[in-house]
This record gives C-alpha cells, sequence and structure tokens, in this order.
C-alpha cells in the first residue's frame, strides 16, 4: 500500500508594535481567522480583503506576498478607531503565551456572525433604535 504523507506548511511572522512594546510570533492562518472574525463582529467596517495564496513551498515572493497580506490587515485594523479596541485584537497582538492564545482565537472563531442593526458596535457604543 501507499501512503501519502501531506505536510502543513506556513508562514510564521514576527510583529512588533513599538507603541505596545510587544513582540510576537503569528502565523499566516492567524491573520486569515483575525480577518474572518473582523468581517463576522464588523460587518459595517470595511476589511480589506485578503488575497488568497496556495503554496506548496516557500519563496521570497511568497513570503513577501504573505506578509505585505498580513501588515494590511494590521494596519487597516490599528486605524481604525473601532477596531483597535477589539479585546481580540489586543489579544492577538499582545498575547505570549501560546496555549492562552489559541484558547481566546478558538473563542474567537466561535463568535456569531452580527445579523441585525441593534447589535452593530458603533464609535458611540450601539445603534438606539426608537
Amino acid at each position: 500500500t501507499k501512503h501519502l504523507i501531506t505536510t502543513v506548511s506556513s508562514l510564521t511572522f514576527q510583529v512588533q508594535i513599538p507603541h505596545l512594546r510587544t513582540e510576537i510570533r503569528r502565523q499566516d492562518q492567524d491573520f486569515d481567522l483575525l480577518h474572518d472574525y473582523l468581517i463576522k463582529a464588523y460587518p459595517n467596517v470595511i476589511c480589506a480583503p485578503i488575497k488568497a495564496y496556495k503554496h506548496k513551498k516557500v519563496t521570497l515572493a511568497l513570503h513577501k506576498q504573505a506578509s505585505d497580506a498580513a501588515d494590511e490587515v494590521l494596519e487597516n485594523s490599528l486605524r481604525n478607531r473601532l477596531l483597535r479596541g477589539d479585546p481580540y485584537i489586543i489579544i492577538f497582538l499582545t498575547e505570549t503565551d501560546e496555549k492562552c492564545y489559541k484558547t481566546q482565537m478558538t473563542q474567537m472563531s466561535k463568535v456569531p456572525q452580527v445579523s441585525y442593526v441593534k447589535d452593530l458596535v458603533t464609535m458611540s457604543g450601539g445603534i438606539e433604535l426608537a
């Protein structure tokens, strides 16, 4: 019998945020997970799409493409006053304990899609319906 052995490769990025005085490592899948969460939790905020890429082996061009996508997610998130205070973004940027980080990211992935106007988060907190 033939056995197919598959390996999962991922890129790991070192993220440095000077204002938070933090330095963490995140994989490319973590940025995809964060992006998916932002789209679900904040449908009223425009989040630039992440370009999908398929990789079998890591090349310099692939690393540059993935790095640019990760930078774009972080820049857009930190530029937006509504998003930069989100607890999951703060955890994403500051949590150094890998076990705690994975637990929090699992919880983040289970956040339900906002489907009612009254549940939207705005700069003033929420939307008052009269």
